[in-house]
């Protein structure tokens, strides 16, 4: 049966009803984004790396000392009965642990629990086909740089967003799609939702190319979809480094894209007023996109 309201699952309790879907205000994820959380697409009921995002949302909670009081296992049977009580071709799947109901006010974590995780199914609609057909325009962000790893590490999938918010906006002020984000350093990041490669020529050769995309040592969220990017260049034999790099490398690049599970790959045709390459969509990063959507299509049929 095909529900058109969203599915939002409560620590076990199915809502069909956004309204009669409730946590308390007391709650640590609401009171001080203490919380992880994971984005996935599910297909024809499939959810597209399930076992890595369970995987990396587990490292999470260990990184803010969150001890979750129920098993992985049970919560992919509760992600994969949600996504098919939604029951529709493409479904939008968000996942979020936080560490329960503050029983009394302040830091400590002692006084909490247990641990509450939400599940929220939404249905998923492609998205418009020009952003991959013509490219998007990406900005740096202005006055803010990404959090540094002794503060709060990219690495950690956190419900605290707001450096992603802040860069997010400063991105759409300057009327782009996406912001990419530098590390105290002056190095390239990553974007405020996304992760960043370019393609350039080697320095060896000049008539070769190599993608790059920063190294986990910038400062970043290592991407699930990441992975699968550098397994699939890996396997077509493209080259791919993960090395530092600074704006200017980037606004000198011939091709670059960005990279998120609910998006795959998305070109990117100018930074600000600059174009990257010719400004349209470049040979490898169209080549990796048909390569990514081959994974994708060849998981769902594997897992169906």
């Amino acid at each position: 049966m095909y529900v058109t309201q969203p599915i939002v699952n409560i620590n076990g309790t199915i809502h069909t009803s956004s309204s009669e879907a409730k946590i308390s205000v007391f709650d640590r994820g609401l009171l001080f984004g203490d919380s992880a959380y994971e984005v996935t697409l599910a297909y024809d009921g499939v959810v597209l790396l399930l076992e890595q995002h369970l995987d990396r949302l587990w490292r999470s909670l260990a990184g803010l000392y969150i001890e979750p009081s129920f098993s992985k296992q049970l919560l992919a049977d509760e992600i994969i009965r949600s996504v098919h009580l939604k029951s529709s071709a493409q479904s939008y799947v968000r996942i979020m642990v936080t560490r329960g109901e503050a029983n009394k006010m302040g830091l400590d974590p002692d006084f909490s629990g247990p641990t509450n995780f939400i599940i929220i199914v939404l249905e998923h609609h492609p998205h418009p086909q020009e952003w991959y057909d013509d490219g998007v325009k990406l900005a740096f962000a202005k006055g803010v740089i990404r959090n540094d790893q002794r503060a709060l590490d990219p690495k950690i999938k956190t419900g605290n967003y707001l450096n992603n918010f802040m860069a997010y906006m400063s991105g759409k002020e300057q009327k782009a799609y996406e912001t990419i984000l530098l590390n105290s350093e002056g190095v390239v990041s990553e974007c405020s939702t996304s992760n960043i490669w370019m393609v350039r020529t080697k320095n060896s050769d000049p008539q070769q190319v190599v993608v790059q995309t920063p190294p986990v040592s910038a400062g970043i969220l290592e991407g699930i979809t990441r992975d699968c990017v550098l397994q699939v260049a890996q396997q077509a034999n493209i080259e791919v480094v993960q090395e530092i790099f600074y704006p200017v490398d980037l606004l000198n690049a011939q091709e670059c894209f960005i990279t998120s599970a609910t998006r795959m790959i998305i070109p990117v045709s100018s930074i600000g007023d600059h174009p990257i390459g010719s400004g349209r969509p470049g040979v490898v990063t169209l080549k990796l996109l048909a390569l990514y959507k081959n994974f994708v299509e060849n998981y769902i049929k594997v897992n169906q």
